[in-house]
């Protein structure tokens, strides 16, 4: 299996927080208005741990780019460990919040990581450079 490099870590990292910053942003969209002006930063931070949690459970620092088990388990821990998050801060989990943060954050998390499956299946590989050697090729004296 191949390393992931430091710079697809970090990618794969950032993906996952703009998915759950996306989570957020259609919790605020919703048809009723907000008062509270940190509403999304109070709405993210317990999917953003949770995705830490996700993060360390996997180890997807090693394949953050695969879909199982990396997504499925990251996608799981974002989810149930910040639905329980929400409730130990007293930030409510409607039934409804339950189902749409369930499907976005599929949607969102296993959805870039199964783009990236088939664009790797998809995008031809290297060229490989063949080098061969007959007898003539050796070295002369």
């Amino acid at each position: 299996m191949r390393r992931a490099r430091t710079g697809t870590i970090a990618l794969a990292a950032f993906a996952d927080a703009v998915c759950v910053l996306g989570l957020a942003v259609v919790g605020v969209a919703g048809p009723a208005p907000r008062a509270d002006p940190v509403g999304p930063l109070s709405a993210t931070w317990p999917f953003l741990v949770a995705a830490a949690v996700g993060w360390c459970a996997s180890r997807a620092w090693r394949s953050p780019w695969r879909l199982w088990p990396t997504g499925v388990v990251v996608w799981g821990c974002t989810w149930a460990v910040g639905v329980v998050l929400r409730v130990l801060a007293e930030r409510g989990v409607f039934p409804t919040f339950q189902i749409v943060s369930f499907g976005f954050l599929a949607v969102t998390m296993l959805g870039w990581r199964g783009v990236v499956a088939v664009v790797r299946i998809l995008r031809p590989s290297r060229p490989r450079v063949i080098v061969q050697m007959d007898d003539h090729d050796g070295p002369t004296r």
